[in-house]
Order: structure tokens, then C-alpha cells, then sequence
């Protein structure tokens, strides 16, 4: 893929300022429709278990292709309940929905996504850097969007909603 993976785009300073919340958005949104797909849109449920900027993959339009299917596997649509107590994913990488600890004595350890829920929750601005206000709408539906799909609850909402 011509733009190589988001992760390289993402966490390198020359590369930051890319892509724009507008391109970011589709992104979000793209990646969120290509887990659709394989969770509801196949004759076979495919779980990936490693979604993660590095195995995101961007066209020559930074259109995003999910990659790195090493830990996928297979399931029948009608399995409605999948164990997810053996560990899966790169080493030294935690999904965040299975990183919790709300009880936490250091800010450093407080699971940052509950941090950010508790932002929002609260009314507090949660500070964006480089946001226009007219961006600030489709920046919380980003991270509102991120919340649906980290959360424990697999069936609420679905990946069709999201």
C-alpha cells in the first residue's frame, strides 16, 4: 500500500500533520466498516484480535485496508458468545478493553479511556490540539465511536451501529 500503515503516519513528528481530522475521520470510519464486514458481512465470522494502527494499511488515498490476519480466526455466525480469556495480539500490546484499572493510585496508570470518558461525562473540553470548532463535533463522534468499539460488551452496540 503506497502510504504504508497508520501507524507510521500517527506516531512519527514528520509525519503528524498528514492527514487532517476530516481524512483521520474516514479513516475511523473505514476501518469501522471493514470490522463490519468481517464480523457480519461473510459467511464466516472473522475475528482479527490485533487491530491496531500497524496493521492498518493506507492507499494511495489513505483509504485503510485492514491487514496482518496471523491471529484471526474463524467463526460460525451463529456463535453468538466467543471466549476472549486467552490472551491473543502482539507482545507488549494490551487492547485497551482489556486494560482496566479504574482503581488506579497514579494518573500514569488510569485506563485512558475512562479518563476520556470521565472528561466528557463531566462537560470538561478535552484539549484537541489543532481543531477548528467546526471539527470539534465530528472529533467527538471520533472518540464516541472509539468508545463503542472498545467496550466489553461485544453485542452493545454492534459493529452496525458503530
Amino acid at each position: 500500500m503506497s502510504n504504508g500503515s497508520l501507524d507510521k503516519i500517527i506516531f512519527t513528528e514528520e509525519n503528524k500533520n498528514t492527514l487532517g481530522w476530516k481524512k483521520m475521520f474516514d479513516i475511523v470510519l473505514g476501518v469501522a466498516q471493514g470490522i463490519h464486514y468481517l464480523h457480519e458481512g461473510c459467511n464466516m465470522q472473522i475475528l482479527h484480535f490485533d487491530i491496531k494502527p500497524h496493521n492498518i494499511l493506507l492507499d494511495e488515498n489513505f483509504n485503510p485496508k485492514i491487514s496482518n490476519f496471523g491471529l484471526a480466526k474463524l467463526y460460525s455466525v451463529d456463535d453468538c458468545i466467543i471466549s476472549l480469556i486467552a490472551a491473543r495480539g502482539t507482545i507488549r500490546y494490551i487492547a485497551p478493553e482489556l486494560n482496566v484499572n479504574r482503581l488506579a493510585d497514579h494518573a500514569s496508570q488510569i485506563y485512558f479511556p475512562s479518563w476520556i470518558y470521565d472528561k466528557l461525562d463531566q462537560g470538561e473540553d478535552l484539549e484537541l490540539g489543532d481543531v477548528f470548532d467546526d471539527e470539534k463535533v465530528m472529533v467527538k463522534k471520533m472518540i464516541i465511536t472509539t468508545f463503542c468499539c472498545i467496550q466489553l460488551l461485544p453485542s452493545d452496540p454492534s459493529m452496525s451501529k458503530v
